[in-house]
């Protein structure tokens, strides 16, 4: 037995698709997190500060994307593959400069002569 909305609405509700944004970004949180524990990352609140920095960012990004492809729940699939691909690529250009930003000050941070005591 399928269930058909009797509004006729199509596509992922809002609700849904806000926690699967939510729990992704946890779950980025905790294993980057986890990473930078088991391999001795210097200064863990500074980089637990920019790690959420960028997961708040990934969640906006993210939200914003969901929502611009909402637009084309109606369209053929062909329509909203194309969609897809062509809304992602300044998507993930846009995520590039906060996670390339807070790499670039980790390896700084851990390969200075200070890091190393």
């Amino acid at each position: 037995m399928t269930y058909a909305p009797d509004d006729g609405e199509r596509g992922i509700s809002p609700a849904i698709a806000l926690y699967s944004i939510l729990g992704f970004w946890l779950f980025y949180a905790v294993l980057v997190t986890l990473r930078a524990t088991v391999m001795g990352f210097d200064a863990p609140y500074e980089l637990a500060a920019r790690r959420a920095i960028v997961t708040i960012i990934g969640i906006v990004t993210t939200w914003i994307f969901y929502l611009m492809l909402r637009r084309f729940d109606t369209k053929p699939l062909s329509v909203r593959v194309v969609a897809a691909f062509s809304l992602a690529a300044p998507f993930a250009l846009a995520m590039l400069r906060p996670i390339s930003t807070c790499s670039t000050s980790m390896t700084r941070s851990t390969s200075s002569p200070m890091a190393t005591g």
